[in-house]
């Protein structure tokens, strides 16, 4: 051996028995808390953190430094037999306790708690605080995002640190020694609470299993149909519209979720809270545009004049267009023969007696063979017949019938001026005043009663909840002869009871205003396809079409809002997408080592939490839907999703001033 390389080994020996020498005042500060009588203060914590950060980042060196070392004492380890446990290669650690930058009065000696710290700390400087990623959210996102990026590393790393010394210190405390052992009982619960940590499902997530099926249309719909909400004062969540105009979607179940967190609910309340007021202004603006009128029971009762007048007038039309008929008869006379016949019959004997002394058929003065004594009878009967059928007496109505019938049928013979004239009447009535009856027009002249009565009556004739032989047609011809005779009583009416119908839904409830009342109005109103064809006949008719067109905005802003889950509605779907929002079952992997109800709770919370109010925020943005749309095409953890869910505030707390002023 020369003497350079003696030189070499006792230079190295002299470094060995130094580096033994500090690792020995190391270990003792370690065993012995006398060694640091006063490590409990503030002023000596700092110290021992930051020569812990120093630690780590030394190990992080060693790491890299010492991997072919590494590598080659484990080959040694593993092909000699009887070989003792290698130790890990530390050129950097040795390095720095050699300069005194790792000394003994900074250890944090027997103390778990400080050894904790430490291992904490450790880890952070070793690599439990990325700065690339804080560099990268500083460079795209902003300072939030750094706050946001640096607090969950925090997080995560002293979650790992805790769950790791405790796991150390515990497996030290029953006599494991072996390196192997202690590193591989250390660090396996360590990954599986970082992976658990990392696990949350971002928004982006969540926004691309959710959009899965929408198609770019519907979506596209979705967006405007939020955009016409906000722009009327109604808003409506990007969940409600995407719903909407999909046909359902699972966004309506993480609304539910939403609402229910309370980080959700702090942005989703006051969104809410302001619904029935918002609603109730849009309504009063649509039905403006179909009436201006604000009426009372006076409007019902002036719609059952008007539609009695109208079935009226068009039975005058025949009688006037008959009468040179009748007028040409009535001065002819009935043969004593055909006399004797039909006052043989009882009942036209009593009817011409009764209409010879009755003013009201006007005949009083007449000839009692002229065929105007007769006609008056025949119309007497006519009327005894309708009475008797009313009072339920059948016989007596058909045998009234029946001997009407009987005189027409001899003074058709007798007079052609005659015939014609009641075959201009039947045609007139079998052409236009029956089909005028059959009409909602003819129950609405027939409903009995006043007020109230009149009101729901006529209400259940042109707006029936069930309209199984109501069509479009029948409302539109009736529209159209109410508005002949009376060009405001249709816009009038509609408005009214439509007014009424929202009045009576939307009411408070014993919790306060009622945010389904709108939803609520628009179900009994078009719940189904045939209720919605005849409202639109009604308006369209009644008032016009672009009256109707903004009635049906207002509709489909209120069926948005409708596909809101209510309350106590955590459905099996609902109580999935709860999980996956939590991020899982891995949260329950520290039960083994702290607490289990503090664990579980805090990890739940901070899953949720965060979650919950990043969604909140999209639901209620005006661009909600485009936000989703962007969030469900980009990774869930790419800086263009960070980013846009970094705009989330801003733009919520622009249609939020309740909120902005909180902040």
């Amino acid at each position: 051996m020369t003497e350079a390389q003696q030189a070499a080994l006792a230079q190295a020996d002299a470094r060995a028995a130094v580096l033994a020498e500090i690792d020995a005042k190391l270990q003792a500060a370690n065993q012995n808390e006398s060694v640091m009588p006063g490590m409990t203060s503030d002023r000596q914590l700092l110290p021992m953190v930051g020569q812990s950060l120093l630690k780590g980042a030394a190990g992080l060196g060693d790491v890299v430094r010492g991997f072919p070392e590494d590598v080659k004492r484990l080959y040694e380890y593993f092909s000699t037999k009887g070989a003792p446990v290698p130790q890990k290669y530390q050129p950097i650690t040795d390095i720095a306790k050699e300069r005194g930058y790792i000394v003994p009065e900074n250890e944090p000696g027997s103390n778990p708690i400080l050894k904790g710290i430490d291992f904490t700390a450790q880890l952070a400087g070793g690599g439990g605080i990325n700065p690339y990623t804080i560099g990268r959210a500083a460079l795209t996102s902003g300072l939030p995002a750094v706050a946001r990026n640096v607090g969950g590393q925090l997080a995560r790393t002293g979650a790992q640190g805790a769950v790791g010394s405790a796991a150390l210190q515990g497996m030290q405390s029953v006599g494991f020694d072996n390196p192997l052992v202690l590193g591989l009982g250390t660090m396996l619960p360590m990954g599986v609470t970082g992976a658990a940590m990392s696990l949350r499902p971002s928004t982006a997530t969540i926004a691309n299993e959710a959009l899965k099926g929408a198609t770019p249309e519907q979506l596209r719909l979705a967006q405007a149909l939020q955009n016409q909400s906000f722009g009327a004062g109604a808003p409506v969540t990007a969940a409600e519209a995407i719903s909407q105009t999909t046909g359902g979607n699972p966004l309506s179940n993480i609304q539910r979720i939403v609402e229910s967190s309370p980080k959700g609910a702090a942005v989703m309340s006051p969104f809410m809270a302001a619904r029935p007021a918002g609603n109730a202004q849009y309504f009063a603006r649509t039905v403006d545009e179909i009436s201006p009128t604000q009426g009372g029971l006076e409007i019902p009762e002036r719609m059952q004049v008007v539609a009695k007048e109208s079935i009226d007038a068009a039975r005058k039309e025949g009688n006037v267009l008959a009468e040179p008929f009748y007028k040409a008869s009535e001065r002819q006379l009935v043969d004593n023969s055909t006399m004797v016949s039909l006052m043989s019959d009882p009942a036209i004997e009593k009817a011409v007696t009764a209409v010879m002394k009755d003013p009201f058929y006007r005949v009083t003065n007449a000839n009692p063979n002229s065929i105007q004594v007769f006609d008056a009878a025949k119309k007497y009967l006519n009327d005894k017949s309708s009475e008797f059928a009313r009072a339920g007496n059948n016989n007596a109505s058909d045998v009234a019938s029946s001997a009407a019938r009987t005189i027409t049928s001899n003074i058709d013979v007798i007079s052609p001026a005659y015939q014609r004239a009641r075959g201009i009447v039947q045609q007139n009535m079998t052409d236009v005043v029956e089909p005028m009856q059959k009409l909602p027009l003819g129950k609405i002249a027939e409903t009995v009663g006043y007020g109230e009565d009149i009101a729901g009556a006529q209400r259940n004739v042109l707006m029936p909840t069930n309209p199984k032989a109501l069509t479009p047609t029948e409302i539109s011809k009736t529209v159209q002869i109410l508005k002949s005779k009376d060009p405001n009583i249709v816009q009038d009416w509609t408005r009214q009871n439509l007014e009424g119908i929202f009045n009576e839904n939307s009411q408070n409830l014993q919790s306060g205003a009622n945010q389904a009342g709108g939803a609520k109005f628009i179900t009994n109103i078009t719940g189904n396809a045939q209720q919605k064809e005849n409202l639109k006949a009604l308006i369209s008719e009644g008032v016009s079409p672009a009256a109707w067109r903004g009635f049906d905005n207002f509709a489909e802003v209120m069926e948005a809002q409708g596909k809101r889950q209510g309350q106590g509605s955590l459905t099996a779907s609902n109580i999935e997408a709860q999980k996956e929002l939590k991020g899982g079952g891995v949260g329950a992997i520290p039960k083994s080592i702290f607490k289990p109800s503090t664990v579980t709770g805090w990890y739940e919370d901070w899953r949720l939490g965060k979650n919950t109010q990043e969604l909140a925020r999209l639901l209620t943005n005006p661009e909600g839907v485009k936000l989703f749309v962007e969030l469900s095409k980009t990774k869930p953890q790419s800086a263009k999703a960070q980013a846009l869910a970094n705009t989330l505030a801003g733009g919520n707390v622009a249609t939020n001033p309740l909120e902005k002023e909180e902040k």
